[in-house]
């Protein structure tokens, strides 16, 4: 419409904030089109899951573009919400990946002496040090205490969860990027890229400055240099 308007969404922030603020760009009819601005390392997968969808639902309604521009990190959560941008770009120096779920920490408190850390503040003191151990997929009423280990049975429960989430973060990613699950499962596992590697693996569309990245967000968008 000749007005050259974007919307810039800031992706560091709650979820379902970003995915409002999208359902508006969609309804104004002065955006010609929507840029993420990402720099996240990560977060809930219903947050992420939530700016996903809608950017998925701003293309279809409006036929508009949404580009993604990576401007420091955008991993895990960040990567889930801008895999199905039109376009993904990374400014230099950023990192991008991180697709895998993890569930933790759970600490455990081995040969437990004492509990408190006397003058200077409370605390625990043990013989046998403390654990941490996780629950992870992509390349890992006491339940969660830290008195004593989980048992076969709550990690199994945990990491089928686990592995249920990653399953829906594979199959994100792979539509939005048009990669191969498989690809993503074997060859990039739970890693983080620099931007010329992210893009060599197919995760984002290249690398370019913030300015760089507005002007072909206009050139998708049909907007000439010229336009206010």
């Amino acid at each position: 419409d000749g007005g050259g308007l974007f919307g810039s969404l800031q992706a560091a922030t709650y979820g379902y904030t970003v995915q409002e603020q999208l359902r508006k760009a969609a309804a104004d009819d002065s955006i010609d089109g929507v840029i993420l601005e990402m720099d996240t390392p990560g977060g809930t997968i219903f947050g992420s899951r939530a700016i996903n969808e809608a950017v998925v639902a701003y293309q279809k309604d409006t036929g508009k573009p949404d580009v993604a521009y990576v401007r420091g990190i955008s991993a895990s959560g960040g990567m889930y919400a801008m895999a199905s941008a039109d376009r993904v770009l990374a400014d230099h120096g950023t990192l991008i990946g991180s697709i895998g779920v993890i569930f933790g920490p759970f600490l455990e408190y081995n040969d437990v002496v004492a509990i408190d850390g006397g003058i200077l503040g409370g605390g625990v003191t043990t013989e046998g040090g403390i654990t941490a151990e996780y629950i992870t997929a992509g390349r890992g009423k006491d339940f969660g205490t830290p008195w004593r280990p989980m048992t076969d049975e709550e990690k199994q429960v945990l990491q089928d969860g686990v592995n249920n989430a990653y399953e829906d973060f594979l199959e994100v990613v792979a539509t939005g990027r048009g990669m191969d699950a498989e690809e993503i499962r074997e060859d990039l596992g739970a890693l983080l890229f620099d931007e010329e590697s992210a893009t060599q693996n197919g995760l984002i569309d290249g690398v370019a400055s913030r300015n760089d990245a507005y002007a072909e967000a206009a050139t998708l968008a049909n907007i000439a240099e010229d336009d206010d």
